[in-house]
């Protein structure tokens, strides 16, 4: 596969230029005279991050490190998440995949079973990581992958509207609900956190159902309908907007 082959090709690059150096001349030639200046290699990154701030980030990373040095020239790629997945296995099949790709945790394994990841065991130091971001790189003992962030909710309120409502900080789920409810007008909803139906709604979903006591796996245990049964709740009372469940994070955080 093109992403295999060319982060082998890149790892020979940078070893045999270490070996090189210093074999020509000071002035960038060779004893019989040919230049041997190299071209700066290609390097595409796919990604699917939709705010904002992210991709500047991203644009300043990538900016940063191609003035750094001239051995490769990074560019990166938007593709829309609803389109990544497609896309990535339209690529394996077509054998044209970026370098590399940031990818959204869940989907890691899936893609390392295809085999078009690139072993990276032994090559990074993973030690300062978190467990768990590293396992989610990790296939069977090996590592195809690096942690390059995590995502950490939490609930975000409006003190003033709080305060007008004369509410305090909900501390339990029945205080949340009177809360939502105290806050909730005719143009503003009490409360709102992605419901859409695919892992980023289960990745909201989760932490209802960790404060009951249940584990991720327990989905469809008493504690799990309860947690689901109250998330069912917020959306009948009318303090949670039923489109909740076509929006992403993304389009809650607007």
């Amino acid at each position: 596969m093109k992403l295999k082959k060319l982060a082998a090709i890149g790892l020979a690059a940078a070893m045999a230029t270490g070996m090189l150096a210093g074999c020509g001349s000071s002035d960038g030639s060779s004893e019989s005279g040919e230049s041997t200046e190299a071209t700066a290699k290609d390097v595409t990154i796919w990604y699917y991050w939709e705010t904002e701030g992210h991709q500047v980030a991203l644009d300043k990373i990538i900016e940063d490190y191609n003035n750094s040095q001239d051995t490769y020239e990074v560019t990166a790629k938007y593709v829309p998440f609803a389109d990544f997945k497609k896309q990535l296995s339209i690529g394996a099949s077509a054998d044209e995949l970026p370098d590399i790709a940031i990818l959204d945790s869940p989907d890691h394994a899936s893609y390392a079973t295809m085999g078009i990841f690139e072993d990276l065991t032994g090559k990074f130091d993973v030690d300062s990581y978190y467990e768990g971001a590293v396992n989610s790189c990790t296939l069977d003992g090996k590592l195809y992958g690096v942690p390059f962030g995590v995502n950490c909710l939490g609930l975000y309120y409006n003190e003033d509207m709080l305060n007008a409502a004369g509410c305090s900080v909900p501390t339990t789920w029945d205080e949340l609900m009177e809360t939502a409810e105290a806050v909730t007008t005719d143009s503003v909803s009490g409360l709102a956190f992605c419901s859409i139906q695919n892992e980023e709604g289960t990745f909201n979903f989760t932490p209802w159902l960790w404060s009951t006591g249940a584990s991720s796996y327990e989905i469809d245990s008493e504690e799990g309908i309860r947690a689901l049964t109250y998330a069912k709740e917020l959306i009948d009372s009318g303090v949670m907007s039923k489109e909740c469940t076509n929006w992403t994070q993304g389009d809650v955080m607007n």
